[in-house]
């Protein structure tokens, strides 16, 4: 009689440790045994390592899929830390992209995970994308949404899109089983007034992270090989957290004319990818006279020699204002909003005094929205008006390291 254990001998593929790891998920009559295999083979790619591609990115390693690519340029900084829970607080200044891999590679050693700490953009979007069966959009900005779109059509692989903002969050899956793609929808980018960012109007940290979840899920479904009845393509799903509503609307079908997938397409797999820095998916500060602009340094030696001369006009929102303002006790610091420049440039006159004898330096968050709020007092013949340029978070990095940014 041998003393040797039998040997363990599976009709799948997959091994003992394969079946202990996945077996809840094996256990789903949708799923079975085929369809997880199925998913074990694929190589994901998941393009930003935020709010979004936080959960993503864990839930599909946990998953068990082949390989999963990570890419972010962006560091890990404070002020993600309440949403993009991947990311522990002591790697603070690294790679996003390389602190996500290293927590799924805890998560989960059995699989390969490739990160890429660099800018996704038209020069490297398809030899990244190539090698991936499925696309995760992660990201958080219009120029993305379309260069990871396009680089999708082109590589012929579905795309899993998110969004996140405020307190609501969108999803769904685009240029799988012939359905639509970005493109299809929105055909050129939308004006940069309209678009918000986290960074600016805010964001529930769950909803990112719901949304991400929600994400995996697709991945994993386009993984297992399941049809448009149960992944959700041709069909959005719209999330507000604050109401705890759901809804699901179905999407127009493909647009014959686009440029990406209609009938007559001008890009093509071997033609570059369009460059995006064309369009005005970023903020940047309104063009302005050197005579008129100054640094933080500047404004705050003026602040201790001339403050009786001064006056500072902060035209961010008032819920930033509250947030941190400057604490300056001999100068008149006031509160008016980019948009209530036009309606209340009498009151802003009057802050002048008589003759328009006190210097006026407008403030913002970056030094943005201010020198649009110059760039209109100058026209309206205002004078000694100074733009900030960088704002309180050049402020914060020059004159007080103490101060909050966000």
């Amino acid at each position: 009689m041998s003393s040797e254990a039998p040997s363990f001998e599976s009709a799948s593929t997959l091994s003992r440790e394969e079946i202990g790891r996945y077996s809840r998920q094996i256990l789903l009559p949708e799923v079975g045994v085929t369809r997880c295999e199925s998913l074990l083979r694929k190589k994901v790619l998941i393009v930003g390592a935020g709010g979004l591609g936080s959960t993503c990115c864990m839930y599909l390693a946990a998953g068990g899929v082949l390989e999963l690519g990570i890419v972010d340029h962006d560091l890990v900084e404070v002020s993600n830390l309440h949403r993009q829970i991947v990311h522990p607080q002591e790697r603070t200044g690294m790679s996003k992209a390389e602190s996500a891999a290293m927590s799924c590679r805890a998560m989960n050693p059995t699989i390969t995970i490739t990160s890429y700490p660099t800018q996704f953009s038209a020069q490297n979007a398809m030899r990244i994308v190539t090698p991936y069966d499925i696309v995760c959009d992660c990201t958080d900005n219009v120029t993305s949404r379309y260069l990871v779109s396009d680089a999708c059509v082109m590589a012929g692989k579905p795309l899993v899109s998110g969004s996140a903002v405020r307190w609501e969050g969108q999803l769904t899956v685009y240029n799988y089983l012939g359905g639509v793609c970005y493109r299809c929808m929105f055909p050129t980018p939308p004006p940069r007034s309209t678009v918000s960012a986290c960074s600016d109007v805010g964001v529930m940290g769950p909803v990112p992270g719901m949304v991400g979840c929600l994400m995996a899920l697709e991945a994993q479904k386009i993984g297992m090989g399941l049809g448009c009845g149960e992944v959700l393509c041709g069909r959005m799903m719209m999330f507000h957290g604050l109401t705890m509503t759901f809804r699901v609307a179905k999407l127009r079908g493909r647009n014959p004319a686009c440029i990406a997938c209609g009938e007559n397409p001008t890009m093509s797999p071997e033609a570059p990818l369009p460059e995006y820095a064309e369009y005005l998916t970023c903020e940047i500060p309104v063009p302005l006279p050197s005579e008129v602009c100054v640094t933080p340094c500047v404004l705050e030696k003026h602040l201790r020699e001339n403050p009786d001369r001064m006056v500072v006009l902060d035209v961010r929102v008032p819920l930033q204002h509250d947030m941190c303002h400057l604490p300056l006790a001999r100068v008149a610091v006031v509160n008016v909003p980019l948009e209530e420049i036009e309606r209340r440039k009498e009151d802003i006159k009057a802050l002048q005094g008589e003759g328009g004898r006190k210097e006026l330096y407008v403030i913002c968050r970056r030094g943005i929205r201010s020198s649009r709020a110059v760039d209109f007092l100058k026209k309206e013949g205002f004078e000694k008006v100074y733009n900030v340029d960088g704002g309180l978070t050049r402020w914060a990095k020059d004159v007080d390291t103490a101060f909050p940014t966000y």
